[in-house]
């Protein structure tokens, strides 16, 4: 017999004899295995709850909500301001987003850069995650009905009007006070 055989039966038979070396070596890579599988496996996430307060109630804000109730990745559910209030400062839901009267305007192609008011968002601040999540989301939701708003036909037709309002003013005036900088 070749010496590297004889080598290898020996060490195989010192292996076998000890019983709790064979059982270790058999178990560990399934117990590791199974342990390491739970504790890192994918999980579906839940969605963050948003509460709405829709002060504005126009059409625009409708096509936002609309969207907003769309999305995978938050559970959004219209309530009064009095009631989102409550339930983020006692910190049963991590955000609420309040539409106030004219926001739905900022929701048009039309309306890009307008003055208005602007949507407010608050924060339960022990939910940070929930609160940067929510955050994206929301400001995705707010592009793709932007971008929705600028494809419609019925949309575009009063910002291209305006558009063009503005041009032909330009040609007229000086520039700055088509821009309304004074």
């Amino acid at each position: 017999m070749n010496p590297f055989f004889w080598l290898v039966r020996k060490d195989l038979g010192r292996f076998l004899a000890d019983r709790r070396s064979v059982a270790m070596t058999l178990a560990m890579p399934i117990v590791l295995g199974t342990l390491l599988g739970t504790l890192f496996a994918p999980r579906k996430s839940s969605p963050v709850e948003v509460l709405v307060v829709d002060q504005d109630g126009g059409p625009g804000a409708q096509r936002f909500l609309a969207r907003l109730k769309a999305s995978t990745a938050l559970r959004s559910e219209v309530v009064s301001a009095e009631e989102a209030k409550r339930r983020v400062g006692e910190g049963d839901a991590p955000v609420s987003l309040t539409l106030p009267k004219g926001a739905g305007a900022g929701f048009s192609a039309a309306g890009l850069g307008d003055s208005g008011p602007k949507p407010i968002i608050t924060c339960d601040p022990s939910r940070g995650a929930e609160c940067s999540l929510a955050g994206g989301v929301l400001q995705g939701v707010y592009y793709e009905t932007l971008a929705a708003s600028a494809t419609d036909p019925a949309e575009r037709g009063p910002m291209v009007a305006g558009l063009a309002a503005a041009l032909t003013l330009a040609g007229t005036q000086d520039a700055t006070k088509v821009a309304g900088v004074t």
